[in-house]
């Protein structure tokens, strides 16, 4: 079985693409096109290299984007694809409701003569996989943000936006992906442990 599984999904008119390319082992050494071997020193099997793209915008070649992929252990991924599949739903209706009650207090006229109200605000959600922080906002204000709002996933230094909905459509693929990395030699151990919230 191939020891390198590209999970992806190519960005369309209205959404941005993910690819998480999956080493299982270290990959064989590579050639550059006159011949060159290419080290494949800095690629540490057991390793997710995850990237995104922003609308309409194709993905470049690996060697090309690779030193902007946030690279994750494949259990910090496997963790975020259950957690999006299982979770992702209730926790954007639950901010979705929060972010219409700032709406519908927002959208009160005047309570008395020459007295009105008007505020927006922000929902967040925050949680660790790990040594993986994941970061998402929502806006009740749509003429201040008007662009669809993105996942924030940051280790250490280095962070990625990715489009929420082409992230949780990946995730459904969750028992087909742990079925190839099973079949590559992957011993899957269950969800990484959380940091508290």
């Amino acid at each position: 079985m191939e020891p390198i599984i590209t999970h992806s999904f190519g960005a369309s008119h209205n959404s941005g693409g993910i690819r998480a390319t999956l080493f299982v082992q270290a990959p064989q050494e590579e050639r550059d096109e006159n011949n060159n071997i290419i080290s494949n020193d800095d690629i540490e099997p057991g390793t997710v290299h995850l990237e995104g793209t922003d609308i309409g915008q194709a993905f470049v070649s690996f060697r090309e984007s690779q030193h902007e992929h946030l690279v994750m252990t494949i259990g910090v991924y496997l963790s975020l694809l259950q957690f999006m599949k299982k979770h992702w739903l209730q926790v954007s209706a639950c901010m979705d409701k929060r972010i219409n009650i700032l709406k519908k207090i927002n959208n009160q006229k005047k309570s008395r003569k020459n007295i009105s109200f008007n505020t927006q605000g922000s929902v967040t959600y925050q949680r660790w996989f790990d040594v993986c922080f994941l970061h998402y906002q929502k806006y009740s204000n749509n003429d201040i943000y008007p662009l669809q709002p993105f996942l924030h996933l940051q280790i250490l230094n280095k962070s990625i936006k990715l489009d929420p909905d082409v992230f949780y459509a990946m995730s459904l693929e969750f028992d087909k992906i742990l079925d190839k990395l099973t079949q590559a030699g992957y011993k899957y151990e269950g969800p990484v442990s959380f940091l508290p919230q």
